[in-house]
């Protein structure tokens, strides 16, 4: 189809009357002077003008659906630069009041009880229990019930001159076989021996009476010369 052009009058003076017509509608205005020819131009089509210069208002924002409004994060590509903090505290629970860790078993205790008027010092040593009485350590307990449980019982801090005297309080005494050596100068009164409670008795006894048969001065660790 052909395009309609629209016809346009418009006349030179002022105040006077302006018939617009166009394809799509006629309209009379009376121009005056204050107002522009844009202004009358698109008065002319009101089919196709744009909102009035009054009437104009800001275009509405499309709204978000409120299923989505909490589940859009406002910066979800920047981390926040303070780092939280993680609590040091723990819950208190019946796990953590009441436990308790479990106490280590004392190898051979009333020993020790035989001994407590001499207030002995104790040292874990070799896996065992060292027993110190002044400077001196007299005995060890060990109690380890293992494949070299042979060696189970109290062993005395002797040497081997005293031997043969001990031997006759204590018939069982006999050297360590853990020490790899026929004849050791620690001995060791077995705890499977009948009599070991009575002989390991008869060695505190012996201690207490500061028997010079049993005990040794621990020889003291050179320091290291850089």
């Amino acid at each position: 189809m052909a395009s309609v052009v629209p016809m346009l009058s418009i006349p030179v003076m002022p105040a006077s009357v302006i018939t617009i017509s166009t394809g799509r509608c006629a309209a009379s205005l009376t121009a005056t002077s204050s107002l522009p020819l844009k202004l009358l131009l698109r008065l002319s089509n009101p089919l196709q003008q744009p909102p009035s210069v009054f009437q104009r208002r800001r275009p509405r924002r499309p709204r978000k659906p409120l299923m989505m409004v909490g589940m859009l994060k406002k910066n979800p590509t920047k981390r926040s630069s303070v780092k939280k903090k993680r609590s040091s505290f723990i819950p208190a629970t019946d796990d953590h009041l009441f436990h308790v860790k479990p106490r280590k078993r004392v190898p051979h205790e009333f020993v020790l009880e035989a001994l407590a008027d001499l207030e002995p010092r104790t040292n874990p040593m070799f896996g065992c229990l060292a027993v110190y009485v002044g400077e001196k350590i007299v005995m060890i307990l060990r109690d380890k019930r293992d494949q070299t449980a042979a060696d189970d019982g109290v062993w005395l801090a002797t040497i081997k001159d005293h031997h043969e005297s001990l031997r006759n309080e204590f018939p069982n005494m006999r050297s360590i076989a853990v020490f790899g050596k026929e004849v050791t100068g620690w001995q060791v009164l077995p705890a499977d021996a009948p009599d070991f409670e009575q002989a390991a008795l008869r060695a505190c006894e012996l201690v207490a009476a500061k028997d010079p048969r049993i005990g040794k001065i621990p020889q003291k660790k050179a320091k290291r010369t850089r």
